[in-house]
């Protein structure tokens, strides 16, 4: 007997015709096991009515058919120039362990693509009771679907720096400075590339712009210099790291990559000026003065478009960037006539008279009657709404409003 049964065993691949007999025998003892009053009363399928145990078959709408002990769909397509099995696919459940498997199956061989199309595939051959939900719930699970469509982590904002809250102090105290570039410019017969060297002050965000003709150290040390010379001596300069320009050109990020920072720092050092790195790969950290290379690059563009021009031109037309920046409002436009007017960076580089404001303020000083001067008026007055205008506007966090755990960071 034993001899007989291993003379009829085939040994090799399963065939085409293998895999079709066990998906139907498959098939048959899921649609038994899950619904067994369709197969107990065939003609109650088709009622609307619930039985007396209230209960209504979910295959009313599908018209289904038996066929080799399986239940087909029925429908209304049998004369459309599909196939078989498109026309009549096996119906499955909704929940059952063998359907998850088909569907995990085709989300897998389409390439994990989205729940309509797994959904389209699948209705070749099967028919699955409220298939779309169902195929959102298995898809919902792929692990490599989670993990390629997650949302990174963010963490929660940190507080301003001193840096941009503190009042009082001159402008271009604290500085933040970025490159952009390169800019083409006309030399002789050919081109040549100049670069933008960004200075904003992180208190008032006034802005600053000088043209390095290459991106040497000594080229940014006479850029400082210059900025030195006509803003006065900062007290703190911040910047990216040099291998971390995250909107510089890749030239840009090689070159800066090569400064010689202790010799720049030995130089500010003298000057009683402290530099500051942002930590490397934390470009975000100066978010104050991407922003105005975002902005510069945008006016330039809508000044220049595809001009080219020479040297001088150049330089006109970054003074004009530096001084449309320069007015634009830091504090709620309001639509008031009788409202202040905003508050802009040249309220205090430029002490413009508000004609809001009155510069015939009398003060009581150690018992006499003293006129301010216009200057210390202005920036009295500049510091007091700067305070209770622009401050507030910072106090509310724009993203990452909760704390993300550490081990989720890295999923």
């Amino acid at each position: 007997m034993y001899l007989r049964r291993s003379a009829l065993l085939k040994i090799g691949p399963l065939t085409v015709h293998e895999l079709s007999i066990a998906t139907t025998d498959i098939c048959r003892i899921v649609q038994r096991s899950s619904f067994p009053r369709e197969f107990a009363s065939p003609q109650k399928i088709l009622s609307e009515k619930p039985d007396a145990e209230g209960y209504v078959s979910p295959l009313r709408k599908l018209n289904p058919k038996l066929k080799n002990g399986v239940l087909h769909v029925g429908g209304r397509l049998v004369n459309a120039p599909i196939s078989q099995q498109a026309r009549h696919p096996i119906i499955l459940p909704r929940n059952h362990h063998v359907t998850e498997l088909i569907v995990q199956h085709y989300h897998e061989q389409q390439g994990h693509i989205g729940p309509n199309q797994v959904l389209s595939e699948i209705r070749q051959k099967f028919w699955i009771v409220h298939g779309l939900a169902t195929v959102k719930r298995v898809i919902g699970r792929c692990i490599k679907c989670r993990r390629w469509n997650a949302q990174p982590g963010n963490q929660k904002m940190a507080p301003l720096p001193a840096a941009r809250v503190t009042p009082g102090e001159p402008p271009f105290s604290h500085v933040g400075i970025d490159y952009f570039g390169p800019l083409y410019v006309k030399y002789r017969r050919g081109t040549i590339k100049r670069y933008g060297c960004v200075f904003t002050c992180l208190a008032i965000r006034a802005v600053h712009i000088e043209v390095a003709h290459d991106l040497s150290t000594d080229s940014f040390i006479q850029s400082v210099w210059r900025f030195i010379s006509r803003r006065g001596p900062p007290t703190h300069l911040y910047s990216d790291n040099g291998t971390n320009f995250r909107g510089a050109e890749t030239e840009l990020k090689q070159m800066l990559a090569k400064w010689n920072q202790a010799f720049i720092n030995g130089k500010l050092s003298r000057r009683n000026i402290q530099w500051h790195f942002n930590p490397p790969a934390a470009s975000h950290a100066g978010g104050v003065w991407e922003r105005m290379i975002r902005s510069i690059r945008k006016i330039l563009r809508s000044l220049l478009g595809n001009r080219l021009v020479d040297d001088e031109t150049l330089l006109t037309f970054t003074t004009e960037v530096e001084k449309i920046l320069n007015n634009r409002p830091l504090t709620h436009l309001s639509d008031d006539p009788d409202d202040l007017e905003p508050l802009t960076p040249n309220h205090l580089l430029l002490l413009r008279l508000n004609p809001c404001t009155s510069v015939s303020e009398i003060i009581e000083e150690n018992g006499h009657h003293r006129r301010r001067t216009e200057t210390q008026h202005f920036a009295t007055e500049f510091w007091k709404r700067w305070v209770r205008e622009y401050l507030p506007t910072l106090l509310e966090q724009q993203r990452s409003v909760q704390k993300t755990p550490r081990k989720y960071m890295n999923k």
